[in-house]
């Protein structure tokens, strides 16, 4: 049988070998070979001694196995051989440029890369939360991690390429955002010249508007005392 090492289910797509192993315990003749199934590879009149059960191409996102070695043993029951495949475990954070920390809200993609080193198949897309973003059984090979939309506040990041390898420990890839420059409150203005006149005031002066009861009884009385003065001066001119 061929399995996932956490699910325990039989794993399809492994390619599989039975060697005979020699007195110095190294494989000599090669027994047997296929493709796992959906069910256990089932063989009959296997000489009694000893084997290794070799992997020699694992399923996509899964890791090659260990060699299994076991005994054939002189008995009419049916025996089983088991090898269990690990896979690949990948986490992706979002992360603010200061802080580091994990920054929700934004929308990102994976995508494999392509012979032309462009984005080729879409893998994953999902929305950034408090918690790095899990992925388990992805192939080896090479990836371009996307973000389509920023938090509010942040601006988008360039893409970011990486590379994940046929390991069992958890591989880490971040991508970080920096906030958008904050706009001014204010804009300052230069000084205002002296030439500047504020003709606010002359335009109060002239209409009288604010200028108050008191202030048109002046001007009226300035007025009355200009009229005065010019009729006393025509009067007299005409006198002499």
């Amino acid at each position: 049988s061929k399995k996932d090492i956490t699910t325990k289910e039989e794993l399809a797509g492994a390619n599989l070998e039975i060697w005979t192993v020699d007195e110095n315990g190294n494989k000599s003749d090669l027994v047997d070979k296929w493709v796992s199934a959906e069910e256990p590879h089932y063989m009959e009149k296997l000489p009694v001694g000893e084997y290794v059960l070799v992997e020699t191409k694992a399923p996509a996102g899964y890791l090659v196995a260990e060699e299994v070695a076991f005994a054939v043993e002189e008995s009419g029951e049916i025996q089983q051989v088991e090898m269990l495949d690990d896979y690949t475990k990948v986490e992706i954070s979002k992360k603010d440029i200061t802080t580091k920390e994990e920054l929700p809200g934004a929308k990102l993609e994976v995508w494999t890369v392509d012979e032309n080193g462009g984005k080729g198949e879409l893998i994953e897309e999902w929305v950034s939360d408090r918690e790095p973003h899990y992925i388990e059984r992805m192939p080896a090979g090479d990836y371009i991690l996307t973000e389509l939309t920023a938090p509010d506040g942040y601006s988008v990041a360039e893409d970011v390429k990486f590379t994940v390898k046929e390991s069992k420990e958890i591989q880490q890839v971040v991508i970080y955002d920096s906030r958008k420059p904050s706009p001014p409150t204010s804009t300052p203005t230069p000084d205002k010249p002296e030439a500047d006149l504020d003709m606010s005031e002359f335009d109060m002066f002239q209409t009288g508007e604010g200028m108050g009861i008191l202030g048109s009884l002046a001007i009226a009385l300035v007025c009355l005392a200009v009229g005065a003065g010019t009729i006393v001066y025509v009067k007299k001119r005409k006198k002499k």
